[in-house]
């Protein structure tokens, strides 16, 4: 799940020492021997991204690393940003769901008056406020440079960031309920989308070697 991979070139891969455990990233050309690149198959959401497979063996000259204190901020900001696209993913679901919600008549009232519609709604937009301000927290951090603090707070809002878009759009999902499984609604995209941004996350302090565009 590496976007944009079959245009970009050259890749920058971030990893972790095998040694030292320092944050480590070089840059590979795709025409390098070793270098696989392999587009997935659209339909689970995020098309725009071009998403693909990258495989590696390849060995690489010394000067091909990237060193430097501002790897660690560059990598932070990159999870922020994908934090911060799910939480926009989740707010505009639930908006649109709640909209729905206002409009959908059932026994003779809307939809929305009823506690089992309204409370999940209520509750998953108190967790997008929750999320985004911890989110805003992290960056703060990242953009002062205080990356030792910096880094288990961006794990954090990046892991809570996905919590939360998972659980919002499923809700927005269940608001419409057949409705929100056709593609005359759009809340089926998102919910899609909430997976597929969870699923490239990537994390160097839980591995040695993730590659990352």
């Amino acid at each position: 799940a590496v976007a944009f991979a079959e245009t970009a070139d050259p890749l920058i891969v971030v990893g972790r020492d095998a040694d030292t455990g320092a944050l480590r990233a070089s840059l590979v050309p795709v025409s390098a021997a070793g270098v696989s690149v392999r587009g997935t198959t659209p339909g689970l959401a995020l098309d725009a991204a071009a998403l693909a497979t990258v495989s590696f063996d390849v060995t690489l000259a010394a000067a091909a690393a990237i060193d430097g204190e501002e790897l660690a901020g560059t990598v932070h900001r990159l999870r922020l940003a994908l934090a911060a696209a799910q939480v926009g993913t989740a707010t505009r679901a639930v908006e649109y769901a709640s909209a729905y919600a206002t409009e959908r008549v059932a026994f003779g009232k809307p939809i929305a008056g009823f506690q089992g519609v309204a409370f999940p709604l209520a509750e998953a937009l108190m967790r997008i406020y929750e999320v985004r301000a911890e989110v805003f927290e992290a960056a703060v951090l990242v953009d002062a440079e205080r990356y030792t603090e910096g880094a288990p707070a961006v794990t954090r809002a990046v892991n809570y960031a996905s919590e939360v878009a998972a659980e919002a759009t499923r809700t927005a999902v269940q608001t419409l309920g057949g409705h929100g499984f056709i593609d005359e609604h759009p809340v089926e995209q998102w919910y899609r989308s909430a997976a597929a941004l969870s699923a490239i996350d990537f994390d160097p302090l839980r591995s040695a070697f993730t590659p990352a565009l």
